[in-house]
């Protein structure tokens, strides 16, 4: 199965194909032709969930009931985004969770604050989520007019 010259040339010029002169030589007219080489993409999934509100959890008040539905919502809202299939990804695999909302919050209720998504991600990955070794976590913020979450894997 040859390459469009096209293609070739396009692949050659970014260097994702050897070029391996004699090799197959005596195999006919695809002796002259280079082989490609297989080079692994990166896979990236990256979610925008509008509306999903991150609220510090080790500042909330209120009803316990109130926080359990809360942390089911968002939990549940994560896991119905996320493809069905676990893609093949790099390890260590890279999760950066990022809080759009109108107040910032500093880091230790940021990173509290998306506890129950970062439950859910890792529970998709099927890892534990203080498995430092395969998946790495980063959390960011920034203002917006609409709050919301986005989530970046790979």
């Amino acid at each position: 199965m040859g390459l469009d010259r096209g293609w070739e040339k396009v692949l050659r010029d970014r260097g994702l194909i050897d070029e391996q002169p004699g090799e197959n030589a005596g195999a006919g007219a695809e002796a002259d032709r280079p082989t490609a080489t297989v080079i692994p993409h990166r896979v990236q999934i990256v979610l925008w969930l509008p509306g999903l509100v991150t609220k510090s959890e080790a500042n909330t008040g209120g009803k316990n009931r109130s926080k359990f539905s809360r942390k089911k919502l968002q939990r549940d809202t994560v896991l119905s985004c996320l493809p069905l299939a676990v893609p093949n990804l790099r390890v260590p695999t890279r999760v950066r969770l990022v809080r759009i909302g109108s107040r910032r919050l500093d880091s230790d209720n940021l990173q509290s604050a998306f506890k129950s998504i970062r439950d859910a991600v890792a529970s998709w990955l099927g890892v534990d989520d203080g498995d430092y070794a395969n998946v790495r976590w980063s959390y960011s913020q920034r203002p917006g007019y609409v709050s919301g979450v986005k989530i970046t894997i790979g």
